[in-house]
């Protein structure tokens, strides 16, 4: 029996987090057991309820909210190297699920820890504040050779974590955002009942937009897609 553990840095109610969860729900029990490991857990994760009834254990390694970023960081590096290294982890795999280099340091710890099996995985290709950019420079330059494979959503995002070399030779493998497409197959019925909820009628051409207000999300866009539809 395999354990994974997969960490992200902040667990709330993103994209990288209905990665992990789709993932988990769909893992072979009798092949594998996980959890999930985060700096920071959010209070209103949408994804609590789905967690607890899969059985799987979402750990909080800094429970302080008071603490300004910095600090956070330097005791997660702290107690996630206390987890790791214990006698129950010696042989769990890790896939870190990361946005930029400033997270590389938590592979280098469980290289050190001894893990044999330290998956990265980018899921992001740019970071919109400054200092980001630069602790992503220099976490990627020190830290970005401590994974034994690499994965990435998509070419731009291997590009932006992944080391040069790495990624020039291609050794990585792209793995797409994919979503359990059951869930929202065309349903007549659910259609209605929703429109009529919402007071919308089933003749209007309704528009919606799943994302954060951030430009990385390429709102503008959106915004220039809506004002072209409203000329017609």
């Amino acid at each position: 029996m395999t354990h994974v553990v997969f960490f992200v840095p902040s667990f709330a109610s993103g994209g990288a987090e209905a990665f992990i969860v789709n993932t988990i729900e769909r893992l072979d029990r009798d092949r594998f057991t996980s959890e999930i490991v985060a700096i920071k857990v959010a209070e209103d994760t949408v994804y609590a309820v789905r967690l607890k009834e899969a059985g799987i254990r979402l750990r909080e390694l800094v429970q302080d909210g008071n603490l300004n970023p910095i600090t956070k960081y330097v005791k997660g590096y702290i107690e996630f190297w206390n987890l790791i290294s214990s006698d129950e982890y010696g042989d769990a795999t890790y896939h870190f699920n990361l946005a930029q280099g400033e997270d590389l340091p938590f592979v280098w710890l469980s290289k050190r820890a001894g893990a044999k099996t330290r998956i990265v995985h980018s899921h992001n290709s740019s970071a919109n504040r400054w200092y980001k950019r630069v602790g992503h420079r220099v976490g990627k330059a020190l830290f970005g050779a401590s994974a034994t494979q690499w994965l990435a959503c998509s070419r731009e995002a291997a590009k932006w974590l992944l080391p040069p070399r790495v990624y020039e030779r291609g050794a990585y493998s792209i793995i797409k955002n994919g979503i359990p497409t059951e869930l929202f197959r065309y349903d007549e019925k659910r259609r209605m009942a929703v429109r009529d909820e919402l007071g919308i009628d089933p003749s209007t051409v309704l528009l919606l937009n799943v994302g954060r207000l951030e430009a990385q999300k390429n709102q503008q866009l959106l915004l220039d897609s809506f004002a072209r539809m409203a000329v017609y």
